[in-house]
């Protein structure tokens, strides 16, 4: 039976999907912008430095079969077939499944539906935190990537250019429909070249390549910056970055900010032990051609009656009305979204690691499967009552510490005879929060985003 099982393909048909933005962001560019910088603090910190979402690993391209060719047909429903090309939904019964995974019929373009995914998930970060990716090793890390969309979790993933033209990754995209994002971890800095050389080196060649393709074009959602001016980058070298990349490709900027670059407090104290007041800040006058925004922050349990260790009096200074953790969590993202003169698809990131913990319930030091369940539930909540939204993006797939594990290590990935595919040697599953998961994923699929237009 398994052979059987293992041995039948599902397919479905490639269509067209959509991911543009049109137009500009609203809002007037500071002609002072540069001249102010002096008005925010500086941080040391070298935008060529490596780091942990920096991914140079080579990987192995599989190669499709000559046989499967594309075919194209008038598709009158609504519903939006995503999938290998040459094979049509009729050609497979109700009896068939695939060791590989169905592909999924949509009746939401994937760049248009509400998003769900979770960061360092991608073929580089699959695998032990101890094994090297190598082009020995690429082939299985490709088959966690996959086993982990075709399980039923996430439609869309951040990747660095490394993958961002590998037929292999965009095959397993493809198939299920998940969109995509382009990390420029690496930032634009005006000190050591110019705007032009930086797109030169970092951007146009991978966009040239992937432009080509429409299919590809439609599924690429825009460029994903974590944290720049914390970690060095300035707010008028920030503003030419994002200004040249959304003027040149029409792409989204999505950007995801310290609480401290915004507010008087650095929320995620226990994992960078920095604070906010050596942290430089974001001036709202660079946000020009933000269009997706988030900011982070891991530590705060969200549940009635968590202590949070008693630091409401001290996050009142970011905001009065800080008074639990779900309080906490509102008043930064009325405090982020009040910084600018435009609309701006908002996203969170909830907590999906066993990271320490300012106080959770029941004094809890570090989070589990129940803290974790709690955030994920409330964000939930949180982006259905924003007026424009992007999504969710968990943090984190990968495990970087020995006491922080990822979510990979609990994350519930099981093959047609119920044997785990993930971390097969971490015994404690979250089947609760793996469950839950799989629902909002299913949800938002095929859930149209309110996103808000940029003129």
């Amino acid at each position: 039976m398994k052979k059987l099982l293992a041995a039948i393909m599902a397919v479905s048909i490639f269509a067209v999907l959509l991911c543009s933005c049109n137009g500009s962001p609203n809002g007037q560019e500071s002609s002072e912008l540069a001249s102010s910088e002096a008005a925010y603090s500086e941080v040391e910190t070298s935008s060529e430095a490596s780091s942990e979402e920096e991914e140079s690993s080579s990987e192995a391209s599989s190669e499709q079969s000559s046989s499967e060719e594309e075919t194209s047909s008038e598709e009158s429903s609504s519903r939006i077939p995503v999938g290998r090309p040459g094979e049509s939904s009729e050609e497979i019964s109700s009896e068939q499944t695939s060791s590989r995974g169905q592909a999924v019929v949509l009746s939401v373009d994937p760049a248009d539906a509400l998003s769900i995914g979770v960061y360092h998930f991608s073929p580089s970060w699959a695998r032990s935190m101890n094994e090297k990716a190598t082009v020995e090793n690429a082939v299985e890390r490709y088959k966690e990537f996959e086993a982990v969309l075709a399980a039923g979790y996430f439609n869309t993933v951040i990747v660095p250019s490394t993958h961002i033209n590998d037929d292999t990754f965009w095959d397993i995209c493809e198939h299920y429909g998940i969109s995509v994002w382009m990390s420029l971890y690496s930032f634009y800095n005006s000190e050591k070249t110019d705007i032009d050389s930086y797109m030169s080196k970092n951007v146009d060649p991978y966009m040239t390549a992937l432009k080509a393709d429409s299919k590809r074009w439609e599924l690429f959602c825009g460029f994903h910056h974590e944290e720049t001016i914390w970690r060095g980058q300035s707010n008028a070298d920030y503003l030419e970055m994002t200004k040249a990349l959304y003027q040149k490709y029409g792409k989204r900027n999505f950007t995801v900010f310290a609480t401290g670059e915004f507010t008087g407090y650095e929320g995620n104290q226990l994992q960078i032990e920095m604070d906010a007041a050596d942290m430089k800040k974001v001036n709202p006058a660079a946000l020009k051609y933000t269009t997706d925004m988030a900011y982070d922050s891991y530590s705060v349990d969200v549940r009635t009656g968590a202590s949070n260790g008693k630091k409401y009096q001290e996050w009142q200074n970011v905001s009065p009305n800080i008074v639990d953790g779900q309080s906490y969590y509102r008043e930064h993202t009325k405090i982020m979204l009040e910084m600018l003169d435009h609309d701006v698809n908002v996203w969170f990131f909830p907590c999906s690691y066993t990271t320490s913990l300012w106080g959770g319930l029941n004094g809890l030091t570090r989070a589990d499967e129940g803290y974790c369940l709690a955030h994920l539930n409330f964000f939930y909540q949180h982006l259905k009552e924003q007026k424009y939204q992007g999504g969710i993006f968990l943090y984190t797939y990968y495990q970087f510490r020995e006491a922080e594990k990822g979510l990979r290590n609990h994350l519930v990935v099981e093959d047609w005879a119920g044997n785990q595919l993930v971390a097969v040697e971490e015994t404690e599953k979250w089947r609760l929060y793996s469950n839950r998961l799989r629902e909002i994923t299913s949800e938002f699929k095929n859930t149209k985003a309110n996103h808000a237009t940029f003129k």
